[in-house]
């Protein structure tokens, strides 16, 4: 899998998201798209929607399940990851993984 690919899994995950927002208030799919924290577009109901389409994608597309919260104490406030782009290093660092 390359940066491109898990830009397309980030975004078809938005995707998901999106469809449960008013058209007024739709997430744009860029890479620079501030998705948590501070000046974010997701709440946590949106952010757990956002992390599991994104692992449900990786899993039908790679054919490798993932998680992108590894039970460490990671959530909204810790979480480093926030933009579409970090999502994707994620992707990438979490399919590498042993």
């Amino acid at each position: 899998m390359n940066s491109q690919q898990a830009l397309d899994i980030v975004f078809d995950a938005i995707d998901v998201v999106n469809r449960q927002r008013a058209d007024d208030n739709q997430i744009s799919k860029r890479s620079d798209v501030i998705l948590i924290g501070d000046g974010g577009a997701l709440d946590s109901l949106g952010f757990v929607t956002l992390i599991l389409a994104i692992e449900r994608r990786v899993a039908d597309v790679v054919g490798v399940e993932i998680e992108l919260l590894d039970g460490e104490g990671y959530g909204v406030e810790s979480f480093d990851s926030r933009t579409a782009s970090s999502f994707c290093d994620l992707i990438l660092a979490r399919i590498s993984a042993p």
